[in-house]
C-alpha cells in the first residue's frame, strides 16, 4: 500500500501551534512524529517537540527543524 503524502501546515515563530487530534509534528533532528493531542504528555527523542496533555500546550524548540502536518483519521 502507498503511503498518502502528507499535508504539511505552515508555523509561524509566534504561534500558537495547533493542537487538535487530526495534527501532528514531525521533528527534523531526531526524525520522531509527536501527535500534537496525545492522551498523556509526549515529547521527542531529543526534546525539540514536547506536548503538555494536561494543558493542550505545544512547545516547539527549534521550529526551522518542526513540520507539522494534518494525520488521517
Amino acid at each position: 500500500m502507498k503511503p498518502t503524502p502528507r499535508q504539511y501546515i505552515e508555523l509561524t515563530q509566534l504561534g500558537p501551534y495547533p493542537s487538535t487530534p487530526l495534527v501532528a509534528y514531525e521533528c527534523g533532528m531526531c526524525g520522531d512524529v509527536v501527535p500534537s493531542a496525545p492522551a498523556e504528555s509526549a515529547a521527542c527523542r531529543c526534546g525539540n517537540i514536547i506536548v503538555d496533555a494536561t494543558s493542550s500546550c505545544v512547545t516547539l524548540g527549534e521550529l526551522a527543524a518542526v513540520k507539522a502536518f494534518r494525520t488521517q483519521r
